[in-house]
């Protein structure tokens, strides 16, 4: 009966892993506003440095939002405790 119960429980885990799509930026259909387009324009002005910083940060906002996002569906309780469960069963390294 246990067994029946993990092996009910594995494949809720899985589909939660893998059936499940959040919602992801790329998926969207690729359109630029003129005002992003200004913004790379006037982003291609400064000197390397400087646009690795601002490629950084620009990067650390969508990164906040994707995360944002995959936390906000209903979803990701299943998916986080199924990540959890598989750190928890996988072995310990020294």
């Amino acid at each position: 009966m246990v067994s029946l119960h993990l092996a009910k429980r594995r494949k809720t885990c899985h589909n939660a892993l893998y059936d499940v799509s959040p919602i992801v930026f790329w998926e969207r259909p690729t359109m630029m506003i003129d005002r992003l387009k200004a913004f790379v324009e006037r982003a291609e002005q400064p000197p390397p440095d400087q646009q690795e910083r601002l490629i950084t940060e620009i990067e650390d906002a969508l990164d906040d939002a994707e995360w944002h996002a995959l936390l906000a569906d209903p979803a990701s309780d299943a998916v986080l405790d199924a990540l959890i469960a598989q750190v928890v069963q996988s072995p310990k390294r020294p």
